[in-house]
């Protein structure tokens, strides 16, 4: 226990101490003092007084703190405790959230500078003289995001340029379809016409995929996991950016047709909740950076394989995308291990018996488009030496150029 003149000694300077029995004898350069021999713990401590509230400058009273704009994050807190045992020399401690861990301070005035937007609660605790702390005084605050820093606003604004970049091309082929009908070069404008729809077949999205990846975010807020959703959004926005950027080319390098697979299978990774492994594996021979591809034609396949493969049963479930060289072009393997074909397709009939499958018909048509220049694709189900199914294998074997 401490004690000082705050608690009647003649002085701070001690010169000696001694015990007589049950007496406790302490002796200061001003005087003899008898001390007690029982000592008592002052078990309150006065709770700080919240006030001097300032919100960018300005006073503020604390009913007006919930729901502040994302500027209005400058704040700064005046506590106030009253123990005149203390001499003034009151200590205290703080923090934002509950369950972060304390700072401590001798200084009244808090300063909260550049505030991110989030829902706050300040408590605030006082020391007395001996080490006890006192109830929380609690201040709730709350500031919100700018409207472009919300998540439905960039999921809005990446769904509107898929939108509107489908709807133009779609425009420009009605338009080239009506004037072929009157021009002599009709040869001339349905080569056009091709390359347009095939843009257009590129630039299309599932919408059931959009539907349940924004689902996926919304889930996650109402769940309060906020990082989780961030982390969502940000790959599902670089998702609809790469497509929509490979869309509109007619050849693009196999890296960036192999980065927009990783960034789609990590957003399937995230949003099936099914802990599939996956593995590129590209020939050392092949120049990712030179070679160049029709962009999007393996994706279908791998998204069929994510969608389709894996049944609660399997287990480990892997996808594995293997690129190798060719005399005459490119092999791309999407090897699954899997239900298998037969079981996947009974599975779908059974579950959405009056559903059509539109998954494949983008690529089938695209396939058609490229007859003239894809040699093959086949697909079949892999099998052990036991004949046991252990999965689905497509090949594509497609041109390349350097």
């Amino acid at each position: 226990y401490t004690y000082t003149l705050a608690d009647g000694m003649p002085s701070n300077e001690i010169t000696d101490i001694d015990s007589y029995g049950d007496q406790v004898w302490v002796g200061t350069t001003r005087g003899l003092v008898k001390m007690p021999t029982r000592f008592a713990v002052n078990p309150f401590s006065p709770a700080p007084l919240l006030r001097g509230l300032t919100v960018n400058g300005s006073f503020r009273s604390r009913d007006s703190l919930a729901g502040l704009a994302y500027y209005q994050n400058n704040l700064q807190v005046d506590l106030l405790a009253v123990n005149p045992r203390m001499n003034g020399r009151i200590r205290y401690r703080y923090r934002l959230r509950p369950g972060e861990a304390w700072t401590y301070t001798t200084d009244r005035l808090l300063n909260f500078p550049r505030l991110r937007p989030d829902a706050y609660r300040l408590e605030a605790q006082a020391e007395n003289e001996d080490g006890v702390w006192s109830a929380s005084s609690v201040l709730p605050f709350s500031i919100r995001p700018a409207l472009w820093d919300t998540w439905w606003f960039r999921g809005l604004l990446g769904l509107l340029a898929g939108g509107a970049l489908f709807a133009g091309i779609r425009g420009r082929i009605r338009r080239l379809r009506r004037e072929a009908e009157t021009q002599r070069e009709r040869a001339e404008l349905q080569t056009e016409l091709h390359e347009l729809e095939r843009a257009a077949l590129r630039a299309q999205m599932n919408p059931h995929f959009l539907s349940n990846c924004l689902n996926s975010i919304q889930g996650l807020i109402v769940r309060g996991e906020k990082e989780a959703a961030m982390r969502y959004l940000a790959v599902f926005h670089r998702l609809l950016r790469q497509t929509l950027d490979l869309s509109q080319q007619k050849r693009v390098s196999l890296e960036e047709d192999i980065e927009l697979l990783k960034t789609y299978l990590e957003l399937e990774r995230m949003r099936s909740g099914i802990p599939f492994r996956y593995e590129i594996r590209v020939d050392p021979a092949l120049d990712t950076f030179e070679l160049e591809i029709p962009p999007l034609l393996v994706q279908p396949y791998v998204e069929n394989a994510v969608l389709h493969a894996f049944a609660p049963h399997v287990r480990d479930p892997a996808i594995t995308i293997a690129y190798r060289p060719l005399a005459d072009g490119l092999e791309v393997q999407v090897l699954d291990n899997g239900i298998g074909i037969r079981q996947s397709k009974n599975q779908q009939k059974n579950t959405f018996p009056k559903n059509r499958s539109y998954g494949m018909d983008i690529p089938r048509r695209r396939l058609e488009l490229l007859a003239d220049s894809l040699q093959q694709v086949r697909i079949e189900e892999r099998k052990g030496e036991s004949g046991a199914v252990l999965g689905t294998s497509v090949t594509l074997h497609m041109p390349t150029r350097q």
